[in-house]
């Protein structure tokens, strides 16, 4: 599939790449926190980030938190944290 295409139809999604990225790193981003003890480094490494900092920018827009506070949260709640 050419690139114009892939972006014609996810147009007529509604979306683009970068938001199907986004979305992807967020749902990953939660699953490693909630059941690995990888550390936000490693996290942020897995789901392609240049930085760390990057990483706890994007986590910090997407769930007005940082990362490891978000575990905790979780955690407390119950969430499964292997």
């Amino acid at each position: 599939m050419s690139k114009r295409t892939l972006q014609r139809r996810l147009s007529d999604e509604g979306t683009n790449w970068l938001e199907v990225l986004n979305e992807a790193r967020e749902a990953l981003a939660k699953h490693y926190l909630t059941t690995t003890n990888y550390g936000t480094s490693e996290v942020s490494f897995l789901l392609g980030f240049e930085d760390p900092n990057s990483f706890f920018r994007a986590f910090k827009r997407w769930e007005d938190t940082s990362p490891e506070l978000w575990r905790l949260r979780k955690k407390e709640q119950g969430g499964s944290l292997h």
